[in-house]
């Protein structure tokens, strides 16, 4: 049986100030989402209510039970935004819907980052959680360089050989700084990186031109981008870095030139879509046309999972 339950709004927030602890490497915090939950129902307080999400440092089994959290909402300065701020090594979180969601958090310390799922991912695993919403760092001024301050879709800063597999982020994706970045899925690894499987990311990234927006992975030493999927607008690096395996790329616009850095094996960027926008694609890349993968046959023929 789970420690906690969650059935309401009143619960969610109770559980996120630490009510209940936050578990430790040696007891985990085992929590099921109970019920469907709109933050638009907090009919007692102006809307849209501000959360700061689940802050602090959670060693946590964390089950949403396939049901959703809609309407998620935060404008403020916190530093680590994230439906969690930490994940600890350990933990997990899985089955969690959080639709509707709009987050503008101004991260621009060293340890910050801005994630869907969690701000910050240390060996945790993250499994059949889904995104969609604007998220953002408003900040323009700070400290921005390749192992903080991301934006992504479902964490900002994961490592320690992470684990991402069946999510999905859909939506906007937005930086200010002209230093900062924005990934589709998870954002610079640190420690050991993580492995991104079976994901799929159709997002806008919105972003200065000199800025990095990277389709599904940044980096990390290890893992794997695997069987996964880029459809959006301002991607210069598609799907990331370290090896990219059976994955699809659609690019709409870019400010930069498309890029597919480090081990690329049997992944393909849409040739239709490249040339309507002008762009051209990788030469370590594969190419086919928009009906070729949009074919289940084709699809099949070429080695991906059906």
């Amino acid at each position: 049986m789970a420690d906690v339950v969650i059935n309401s709004i009143q619960d969610l927030l109770a559980f996120a100030s630490g009510q209940y602890g936050y578990g430790s490497s040696s007891d985990y915090l085992d929590v099921e989402l109970g019920a469907d939950l709109d933050f638009a129902d907090l009919t007692e307080y102006d809307m849209p209510y501000v959360w700061s999400g689940c802050t602090g440092d959670w060693y946590i089994n964390f089950d949403g039970q396939g049901h959703t959290i809609d309407n998620i909402y935060y404008v403020g300065s916190i530093n680590r935004w994230g439906f969690f701020s930490v994940l600890k090594s350990g933990s997990i979180v899985k089955n969690l819907n959080l639709p509707n969601m709009y987050v503008a958090a101004q991260c621009g310390n060293a340890d910050g980052g801005v994630g869907g799922i969690a701000s910050i991912g240390e060996g945790c695993t993250i499994q059949n959680c889904h995104v969609s919403g604007q998220i953002e760092n408003t900040r323009t001024d700070g400290n921005f360089d390749t192992s903080n301050n991301c934006v992504a879709g479902i964490v900002g800063r994961p490592g320690n050989n992470s684990t991402i597999i069946n999510c999905s982020f859909s939506g906007t994706l937005k930086i200010a700084s002209t230093s900062g970045h924005v990934h589709g899925i998870v954002g610079h690894g640190y420690n050991g990186g993580c492995s991104v499987i079976n994901c799929l990311c159709v997002a806008d990234f919105v972003h200065p031109n000199s800025a990095a927006g990277i389709g599904i992975k940044c980096y990390g030493n290890n893992g794997a981008t695997l069987n996964s999927e880029f459809r959006g607008t301002n991607a210069a690096v598609v799907f990331g870095f370290g090896n990219t395996i059976n994955c699809i790329g659609i690019v709409n616009s870019a400010t930069q030139a498309l890029a597919t850095p480090d081990t690329v094996i049997n992944s393909y960027i849409d040739s239709t879509k490249a040339a309507a926008a002008g762009l051209t694609i990788p030469s370590n890349c594969g190419s086919a046309t928009t009906a070729e993968l949009q074919s289940i046959n084709w699809l099949r023929a070429h080695g991906f999972p059906i």
